[in-house]
């Protein structure tokens, strides 16, 4: 879940002012109270189209400031019942290798869905740390953001949250950004600000977000053992290193159902069912592949072969 996660820094790349999420070829979504503060300007401030913000993307392991900037029709500044929306654009080049989109969902509803948080607090706690929550219904000072109760034990999202990207471990996915904490040593309620409800702000976003109707794929076992056969085929994964190095890049919930059985085919094959269980499962088990091997044509034949099940109304 690290390959679209993005810190947002200070003019001369010190400090750190909260997260951001990468969510296209180079697009970067973010709160516009983190960039404002960032910049050192009142959080209600209009930032003038091509204002240079630095990031970086220290989660994929690249630690180095890299130049954005803030997009034309992108820059939403905090207003009582809308607005805390910031669209930045890397430049030319700045963008890491190994980093990937966050795949993204609407996140509205009042259904209770297990979500994780990863913030930047500035009170020891290294360059940051996950926070388990539950996304509740509608509620806070914006009728559009959606409430967020976290756990008894551990940290509370706090102040260096702003910006992160909610991920719902049933969606796999990203559903929102946390836009405010309830400010109590006590409570442990912040507030995220849906997909969906951003994508009204700024429409672009619209045609990034999957369906909520979405579904996982539903394979035949001769499907899945097609699919396992080639991924089996390339080499590194005939090996236990190569197999366990893919499990890893798998969200948790995944990785933690796949035990290691001695025949390579075997293992895979039960990568590749426990995959397809999952929203979204099968499409980050074939970008963990590319990871690790690249866009060859061993990962091409795979994707191929996933599409031919869907061509076969299977999803």
């Amino acid at each position: 879940m690290g390959k679209w996660r993005v810190r947002v820094r200070g003019p001369g790349g010190e400090g750190l002012y909260g997260a951001g999420v990468l969510i296209g070829d180079g697009l970067i979504l973010t709160c516009a109270h983190v960039v404002a503060e960032a910049l050192g300007l009142p959080a209600e401030h209009m930032i003038p189209v091509g204002t240079p913000v630095l990031v970086d993307f220290a989660p994929s392991g690249d630690v180095r400031p890299r130049r954005a900037r803030t997009v034309e029709g992108g820059w939403f500044p905090v207003r009582p019942s809308s607005g805390d929306i910031a669209v930045l654009e890397l430049d030319e080049g700045e963008r890491p290798a190994g980093t990937r989109p966050a795949a993204l969902y609407p996140g509205e509803g009042a259904e209770r869905t297990e979500v994780s948080v990863y913030g930047h607090p500035r009170r020891g706690l290294g360059d940051g740390l996950w926070v388990e929550a539950t996304a509740t219904g509608p509620g806070g000072p914006n009728p559009a953001w959606r409430q967020l109760d976290g756990r008894v034990n551990g940290v509370a999202i706090q102040r260096g949250f702003s910006g992160a990207g909610v991920w719902d471990h049933r969606a796999g996915g990203v559903i929102g950004l946390v836009v405010a904490a309830y400010a109590s040593s006590v409570e442990r309620v912040a507030w995220m600000f849906p997909l969906a409800a951003v994508s009204r702000e700024w429409t672009p976003l619209a045609s990034m977000i999957a369906p909520a109707t979405a579904a996982p794929v539903e394979l035949t076992a001769r499907q899945c053992a097609e699919l396992a056969r080639l991924i089996a085929a390339i080499p590194v994964f005939g090996t236990l290193g190569g197999r366990q190095d893919l499990v890893s890049l798998l969200r948790p919930e995944i990785g933690a159902v796949v035990a290691e059985r001695p025949e390579p085919h075997a293992h895979l094959y039960h990568v590749v069912r426990t995959s397809s269980d999952y929203e979204g499962g099968l499409d980050e088990l074939i970008d963990a592949v590319r990871a690790l091997v690249g866009d060859s044509r061993a990962v091409r034949s795979i994707a191929a072969g996933l599409r031919r099940s869907a061509e076969e109304g299977l999803r």
